[in-house]
């Protein structure tokens, strides 16, 4: 399309967020240009999309933005509980992406804060348990040269995840023959386990999404 937010709107129906069927009956007229053009497009006649063509796909795409956004800030009891499984998809929302929109709306919200106190007073908990007996294992003059701040910091490199979508912290536990972490996906969001040793790059704090995308939508909201 020659136009990021134009682009935007194309994928986020071509992935399958919504059906083609549904955007199709619901905008006939683009569906039919954009059908029209692409097969002009692939025969090498009109390789540019009409500036019509994106201008539609455009106003699409703010459209688009401006429902999740909506959707997003009617999450009321999510967004008070900090909802963890809302993080990811409400960076992208504020990034200029668009989700699908089931991660926009969590079912029985969950407590983000407790959860992810939770997590930490478990890691501390298993850290503390395994570095007392990993102390005492030791012969009496090397526990006296060992630093417990050290094998803290190796139980933590060892066992300390995060999860790529939510943030949270994990303890996990590593394959006894160095086969690598024995889980890798967060049970809170299905997410991908890194790491935290590794600084992976992680969704900022939903607070910090929800105060961008709350300046976008009151700018996409005056465009109505």
């Amino acid at each position: 399309m020659g136009d990021e937010d134009a682009g935007t709107a194309v994928r986020y129906v071509l992935d399958g967020v919504v059906t083609a069927e549904r955007w199709a009956d619901e905008h006939p007229d683009l569906a039919e240009a954009t059908v029209a053009w692409w097969a002009e497009a692939r025969s090498g006649a009109a390789p540019v999309p009409p500036a019509s063509l994106v201008a539609a796909w455009r106003a699409l795409y703010r459209q688009c933005r401006l429902a999740q956004a909506d959707m997003l800030v009617a999450q009321a009891e999510a967004i008070r509980l900090s909802d963890p499984r809302l993080r990811r998809a409400a960076a992208a929302l504020a990034g200029g992406h668009l989700v699908p929109d089931y991660t926009l709306e969590p079912a029985s919200p969950i407590d983000g804060h407790q959860m992810a106190a939770d997590a930490v007073a478990e890691h501390d908990a298993r850290r503390e348990q395994a570095v007392t007996a990993e102390l005492h294992a030791l012969p009496l003059h090397r526990r006296l040269r060992v630093a417990r701040c050290d094998l803290e910091a190796a139980y933590d490199t060892r066992h300390l995840y995060v999860c790529r979508g939510c943030a949270l912290a994990h303890n996990v536990e590593c394959d006894p023959h160095g086969q690598g972490p024995l889980a890798v996906t967060c049970q809170c969001c299905g997410g991908l386990l890194v790491p935290a040793a590794e600084v992976p790059d992680l969704p900022p704090p939903l607070e910090d999404s929800l105060a961008r995308v709350a300046v976008r939508r009151e700018q996409l909201g005056s465009r109505r």
